[in-house]
């Protein structure tokens, strides 16, 4: 495992990347590249320098969640609270705004953000 980040593990807030990258999920992925050449590398630099960052990670393409899966995956487990993780395809074909509510429903919605970021196929991630 990454010195920096072992030398960390006693720390009180770590990042999610300093819990689940293990020697062995190390082994397994230091040489791998997505799609989009994007590296295990570029994956983990901010939870490398940053170990007491939430996350600790960054994918750099929809490719990267196959190619990085055996340390992705429990990180995204761990941060939803999931025991069995399914991949999700999403359907934007029934989306419909959410107008029908009442008046008391509205009077309790102070503010709502919506974020959208990384949508659009086939484009890698900005860095």
């Amino acid at each position: 495992m990454n010195k920096k980040l072992k030398s960390k593990k006693n720390s009180p807030k770590l990042s999610l990347l300093s819990f689940h990258l293990t020697d062995d999920i190390l082994k397994e992925l230091i040489d791998k590249k997505d799609s989009s050449g994007y590296t295990f590398s570029n994956l983990i630099v901010s939870g490398v320098k940053n170990p007491e960052s939430q996350i600790g990670v960054y994918a750099g393409s929809a490719n990267s969640y196959q190619t990085f899966a055996p340390l992705l995956s429990k990180i995204i487990k761990s941060y939803h609270n999931l025991n069995n993780l399914k991949l999700f395809k999403s359907d934007w074909s029934a989306l419909k705004p959410c107008t029908a509510l009442d008046e008391k429903s509205k009077s309790l919605i102070l503010s709502t953000r919506i974020r959208v970021a990384r949508n659009v196929k086939n484009y890698d991630f900005s860095p």
